[in-house]
This record gives structure tokens, sequence and C-alpha cells, in this order.
């Protein structure tokens, strides 16, 4: 048998990259939005569009 990366292995890893990824860009959103927010209350009249 040849001691490389199994599909057994590949489909263990690829979901676990999958919710890490998703997870980290959720976290991301949030400080976007936190962002968002800080500009909004500081500078109200660029009128800052919020993306959803």
């Amino acid at each position: 048998s040849n001691s490389g990366i199994g599909p057994s292995r590949l489909s263990y890893v690829l979901p676990f990259e999958n919710s890490k990824s998703t997870s980290l860009i959720c976290h991301l959103r949030k400080d976007l939005q936190g962002i968002i927010h800080a500009f909004k209350t500081e500078f109200p009249e660029l009128r800052i569009k919020e993306y959803h």
C-alpha cells in the first residue's frame, strides 16, 4: 500500500479546513461591522453603505 494521503484522510481534513475558514470569515465580518459602525459614528457625513 502507498504511504501517501489516502482518500479517507483527505475527506477528514477537508471539512475541518472548510469549517475553520467559515468561522474565520464570520469573525472577520463581525469585525468589519464594528469598524463600519465606528466609522459611521465618527464620520456621519460619509454615509457608508452597509453590506449584508
